[in-house]
């Protein structure tokens, strides 16, 4: 797992960190790897409830990752961490816990 840059803070609750390791599992077992874009910085970049100001979503650079990869993979997410959402944006995957 890679950080994009050292702008991307990474201050998210265990649960968070617990599924986001399975989740690089899941990509790097596909061959490719995860590079986190957007953590729980405090910058106004994302709504005003988004659940990156609370520790529980990041986003992961999708262009090193074919769509239809991506799509296996949204899969295995949705099998193997029921309470996460893996979701396919314009230019990034957000993974986020559900509550």
């Amino acid at each position: 797992m890679r950080i994009k840059d050292e702008s991307i803070e990474l201050m998210l609750t265990d649960p968070m960190w617990t599924a986001l390791k399975k989740l690089e599992n899941l990509i790097n077992y596909r061959g490719y790897e995860v590079i986190i874009t957007s953590g729980s910085e405090k910058d106004p970049i994302h709504k005003p409830d988004s659940k990156h100001y609370f520790g529980d979503a990041v986003d992961i650079r999708s262009r090193n990752i074919p769509s239809h990869a991506l799509k296996i993979i949204q899969h295995d997410v949705g099998t193997l961490l029921p309470n996460f959402s893996f979701l396919i944006e314009t230019d990034h995957i957000h993974f986020q816990r559900n509550y």
